[in-house]
């Protein structure tokens, strides 16, 4: 209907010479009942299409912002400059080593991490300092 009115409703005006919103909001009503009983159709079924969901569907989880995310060797991830963890206890952690991960945040700000369809509730974790090279490491290194 939004095209159709678009198209026609300026020629319209313009030929009823309505210029003015008033004289436009007056007339409006009629336009919609003319449009409507020319091009409604019944549907095929009379019946409520709804169906009533099964279980409780989270909203807040369901419409969250998604990113995906790669975790480190040891399942951690990185999202807005923090590292987290899969809290424990989680099964998957072991598994979760360099994987792709969907992490979503939601409107209410709680930040959940997608591992192979599961929901996982990750733990905010001190980032690792990486260990400092052994003088073997850097003797190595300086006779390549």
């Amino acid at each position: 209907m939004w095209n159709t009115m678009q198209d026609r409703l300026p020629g319209k005006l313009r030929l009823l010479g309505l210029t003015d919103i008033d004289g436009v909001n007056n007339f409006l009503p009629k336009l919609i009942a003319k449009h409507n009983e020319k091009f409604t159709v019944l549907p095929a079924e009379q019946e409520s299409a709804y169906v009533e969901p099964a279980e409780k569907v989270d909203v807040d989880f369901l419409f969250a912002h998604r990113e995906m995310r790669k975790t480190d060797c040891g399942g951690s991830i990185s999202y807005k400059g923090r590292t987290y963890a899969p809290g424990s206890p989680s099964p998957e952690k072991a598994s979760m080593a360099r994987s792709d991960v969907e992490i979503r945040e939601t409107l209410s700000g709680k930040t959940w991490a997608v591992y192979k369809g599961r929901r996982i509730e990750p733990k905010e974790v001190e980032k690792a300092e990486r260990a400092a090279p052994s003088n073997a490491t850097k003797e190595i290194r300086a006779s390549l």
